[in-house]
């Protein structure tokens, strides 16, 4: 019933946001940690290139596929020098695929790492790869078909579909992969999918009073069941949750915007600059003006 109502409220809500690209460049973009509101996935082509987190650093092999997800600060890299940096590289929203998902299979899985911001790498088989590099350049392909018709048309509305549906074979065969999504995991698929779906619904809506009365009622389910579910899931109670990803999203705009702190509190969903500042200061140890200050460095 949760993972149901959920799955129309987003389609009722939110837009279906969906981009892809093949990058073929002599280095990356990025030189310091940033995130994304939306899911980011990456395939690697060539053999140079790694992901720089928060608590570490991953090397992204050719033919590996890497899965960040919503709100994960992060940057790529290039590992080695000379040489092009290849890559595909796919942004989306949870809402995308949401209505593709079923309780016994919910697509997002294989971006599960428990509730820690960290990258999640899969080392598909030689078999997979050309499977995997099939539907990208189907989904490049069909992109491109819809972008050549209007907007809204019936031509460009069936390319949007095969591509969703691409993107669909393409994370249900990580999820074969990855069976447990990265995390093992005693409670149901029913009840795995429901956490999920919550703990996108917090990633969207973090900038607003986000109460458990209020997210019981948006799936269905009583404060109690909420509890459990999620804790069980995510090994996170709601509220920590919640104030984590407040927390990751105040630090990528203390350091990547010259926003006030004052404002950036309101923006990350606190009501008044000391509130703010008490939960900062209580998870990272120093208050937003001086980790701002340091540059990020706590």
């Amino acid at each position: 019933m949760a993972a149901n109502h959920r799955r129309s409220a987003c389609l009722e809500r939110f837009p279906q946001t969906f981009s892809i690209q093949r990058k073929v460049t002599p280095d990356t973009e990025k030189r310091r940690l940033h995130l994304h509101e939306q899911l980011e996935l990456i395939v690697a082509v060539s053999d140079n290139m790694g992901c720089q987190y928060e608590t570490g650093s991953l090397p992204i092999p050719a033919g590996s596929v890497l899965l960040l997800d919503a709100l994960t600060p992060h940057y790529i890299y290039k590992s080695s020098p000379g040489g092009m940096v290849d890559r595909y590289v796919l942004y989306f929203s949870s809402e995308y695929v949401s209505s593709l998902s079923v309780p016994e299979l919910n697509l997002l899985r294989c971006f599960y790492r428990n509730h820690t911001p960290v990258p999640g790498l899969v080392s598909p088989p030689e078999g997979e790869r050309l499977a995997i590099r099939r539907l990208l350049d189907e989904m490049l392909l069909s992109t491109a078909q819809a972008a050549d018709h209007s907007p809204g048309s019936l031509e460009a509305l069936t390319y949007g579909m095969q591509t969703r549906f691409l993107l669909g074979q393409l994370l249900a065969l990580l999820n074969r992969m990855c069976p447990h999504g990265g995390a093992q995991t005693a409670a149901s698929p029913e009840a795995v999918s429901t956490a999920l779906f919550i703990k996108s619904y917090i990633q969207e809506h973090y900038s607003r009073p986000l109460r458990a009365d209020d997210l019981a009622r948006e799936f269905y389910i009583s404060k109690t069941q909420l509890y459990k579910t999620f804790h069980q899931v995510l090994g996170i109670s709601v509220g920590g949750y919640i104030t984590q990803i407040r927390i990751i999203k105040a630090k990528d705009l203390l350091v990547n915007s010259s926003y006030p702190v004052e404002l950036i509190a309101g923006k990350v969903g606190y009501q008044n600059l000391s509130a703010f500042s008490r939960a900062f200061k209580a998870h990272v140890g120093v208050t937003p003006n001086t980790f701002r200050r340091r540059g990020g460095g706590s």
